[in-house]
């Protein structure tokens, strides 16, 4: 399988690392030696005189305890950039591979039957992390479910991508927007102001 991800900014890009995070305790040694990693990317962004950091995420798809593991860690990782780092401006978002507790269908996919996301707790944990929100609000969402679907691109029946802002971000504008064959899932667009 060939899986990555990037951070595209017309700004420059001051300070690029990734945490690569565990790989699922449930799978054989020898299955996780050839399994990919999943990944936070921290990325530094000067725009302007203020700093602008983006953290890309892609989470465990098949392992729900592995992916909560993931997002917990996440937990853990943003707020220091609001509190160590000092940055005004934090967007974190990507793959998260989970639905939001809310979504009408959690499991029986057509192009995946056998996921389940029943029980999932991963965006609880998301949702919770201090100083940050959700591009999409939970009402939104309800009220149009199937417009913020993002996977798979060809048919999306679901929603598995995110955006997270620091709670000092106006979100002026969230939408998917469709992009062909150019990946498996959709992006989500926002478009934000801050101070």
């Amino acid at each position: 399988m060939c899986s990555g991800g990037a951070v595209l900014s017309r700004y420059p890009i001051t300070v690029n690392c990734v945490t690569l995070h565990p790989k699922p305790e449930t799978n054989a040694w020898w299955y996780n030696a050839f399994y990919l990693f999943r990944y936070s990317q921290q990325v530094e962004i000067q725009w302007g005189e203020q700093v602008v950091w983006v953290i890309n995420n892609h989470l465990e798809a098949y392992d729900q305890a592995n992916r909560v593991q993931q997002a917990n860690a996440l937990g853990k990782m943003l707020p220091k950039f609001t509190d160590v780092a000092k940055a005004e401006v934090v967007i974190a978002g990507g793959d998260m591979n989970t639905i939001p507790p809310e979504a009408a269908m959690q499991y029986g996919y057509p192009d995946r039957p056998h996921a389940d996301h029943r029980g999932d707790t991963t965006m609880n944990v998301l949702r919770n992390i201090p100083g940050f929100k959700e591009v999409v609000k939970v009402e939104d969402y309800l009220e149009h479910e199937s417009a913020f679907f993002t996977a798979p691109a060809h048919a999306p029946n679901r929603r598995l991508d995110y955006l997270f802002v620091s709670e000092n971000t106006r979100i002026t504008d969230v939408r998917i927007i469709p992009t062909g064959d150019l990946s498996d899932h959709l992006p989500v667009l926002a478009e934000l102001v801050w101070p």
